[in-house]
C-alpha cells in the first residue's frame, strides 16, 4: 500500500509540475539572487565567530546560518520594482519599490506577491540590496525612470551585520517573459571595499595594541545612484568622486582583540564599504587609535588617493614604534593590480 501510495503522490506531482500556463492562470513573480563577482575566496574576519564567507551565491540571512548566529538584520531585504513593458490603460500598474526579503539560500519573499500582466505582456524587473529606505517613489506616470535613490554607508562596520548592510549591490532584468520558474537576477557591487591587514614588526610590549579602534577617516558616507541603470551619479563628470553632499566622518573598521604585539607574523582583518572618492592628498586616511588615545596614521600621498567603484583595496599596515609601514594591492574583487604605498610618523 505504501509503494501504491508512494507512486500515486510521485504522479500527481509529476502532473501538477506539467500542468500548462494558459493566458487566464495567475502567474507570482518570483526572484532568485546571485553575486556576479568572485568573493568565495574572500572572507570577512570581524568578530571572532564571523571569520565566513560573505554574500557568495546568497545575501546575508536574518537568522543563524553554518552554525553562526547574530542579532536578525532588521532591513535585510532587496528593493524590487517591477515594469509593465505594454502601453497605455493596458499596463499592469504594480507597487513601487517592493521589498523582497532575502532568505539566504538564494530565494527570496515578497511583502506582498506580484503577479505578471493577465495579458501576457513582458515585464521589466530592477533591484537593489540592501533595501534602506521604504520611502522610494518611482517617476509618474512610469517611464522607465525611477530616478536617482540615496544610499549610506554604515559609520560602524565592525559587525557582519552593519558591514553586509553597506554593501549595495544592483541587478536587472529586462523583458522578462511569463513563467512560472524564479527570475534569476545577478547583482553587482556598486561601491568600494577596503580590507585592512594590521600587523607589527614584534617590538611592541605585550598587550600594547588592545582594543585600539581602526578607522578610515575623511570619507564621505552617501552616494547617489540611479535605480534604473545601476548607474553611480559622479559629482562631475569624469571626475571619479561618487559622493553626494560635502560632510565627511569616519568609518570604523575593527578593533583589535589579537595578541599582536610581539610577533611579526600574527595579524587582525577587517573589511569596510565606502562610497568611491578622492581622498584629499595629505589628509589622514587610515588611523588606528591606541586605549590610551595614542594615534598612528596613514595620510593621503601627493595627488591623493581615489577609490575606484567597484574595486577592493588591500592594505597591510605594519605598525612600529617609529610610525607606520604600508602596502596596498588593488582589485575587481577577482583580478589583482599591485601597488605600493608610504610610511609616515604616528601623531604627536
Amino acid at each position: 500500500m505504501m509503494a501504491v501510495l508512494t507512486a500515486t503522490l510521485l504522479t500527481a506531482c509529476q502532473k501538477d509540475e506539467l500542468k500548462e500556463i494558459t493566458p487566464e492562470s495567475p502567474v507570482a513573480i518570483s526572484i532568485g539572487t546571485n553575486v556576479s563577482m568572485d568573493v568565495t575566496a574572500d572572507t570577512r574576519a570581524v568578530a571572532e565567530t564571523d571569520n565566513f564567507n560573505l554574500q557568495d551565491t546568497q545575501f546575508l540571512p536574518a537568522a543563524a546560518v553554518n552554525g553562526q548566529s547574530w542579532t536578525p538584520v532588521a532591513n535585510n531585504a532587496i528593493a524590487v520594482y517591477v515594469e509593465d513593458t505594454g502601453t497605455g490603460s493596458s499596463q499592469t500598474a504594480y507597487a513601487d519599490a517592493m521589498r523582497y526579503t532575502t532568505n539566504g539560500d538564494g530565494t527570496t519573499t515578497p511583502a506582498t506577491v506580484q503577479y505578471y500582466p493577465s495579458n501576457n505582456q513582458a515585464v521589466d524587473i530592477y533591484a537593489y540590496y540592501p533595501a534602506q529606505s521604504t520611502e522610494i517613489v518611482p517617476a509618474t506616470p512610469r517611464d522607465r525612470n525611477v530616478g536617482n535613490i540615496s544610499f549610506t554607508v554604515g559609520s560602524d562596520q565592525q559587525t557582519l551585520a552593519n558591514y553586509a548592510l553597506s554593501d549595495l549591490m544592483y541587478a536587472s532584468s529586462e523583458n522578462v517573459a511569463r513563467t512560472s520558474n524564479a527570475v534569476p537576477l545577478t547583482f553587482k557591487h556598486l561601491l568600494t571595499k577596503l580590507t585592512l591587514t594590521i600587523k607589527t614588526d614584534g617590538n611592541f610590549k605585550e598587550s600594547h595594541l588592545q582594543n585600539a579602534v581602526v578607522t578610515i577617516e575623511n570619507t564621505n558616507r552617501v552616494a547617489n545612484f540611479n535605480f534604473t541603470t545601476g548607474a553611480l551619479v559622479e559629482t562631475a563628470s569624469g571626475s571619479g568622486n561618487y559622493t553626494s553632499g560635502s560632510t565627511t566622518s569616519a568609518v570604523t573598521v575593527m578593533t583589535i582583540n589579537t595578541a599582536i604585539e610581539e610577533s611579526t607574523t600574527a595579524s587582525q582583518v577587517g573589511s569596510a564599504i565606502v562610497v568611491p572618492q578622492v581622498v584629499a592628498a595629505n589628509s589622514d586616511f587610515i588611523k588606528v587609535t591606541l586605549a590610551n588615545d595614542g594615534t598612528y596614521v596613514y595620510k593621503a600621498p601627493a595627488g591623493g588617493i581615489t577609490l575606484q567603484k567597484e574595486r577592493q583595496y588591500n592594505y597591510t599596515i605594519t605598525l612600529t614604534n617609529t610610525g607606520i609601514q604600508v602596502s596596498t594591492a588593488i582589485t575587481t574583487w577577482g583580478e589583482e593590480i599591485t601597488g605600493s604605498g608610504n610610511a609616515t610618523q604616528p601623531d604627536a
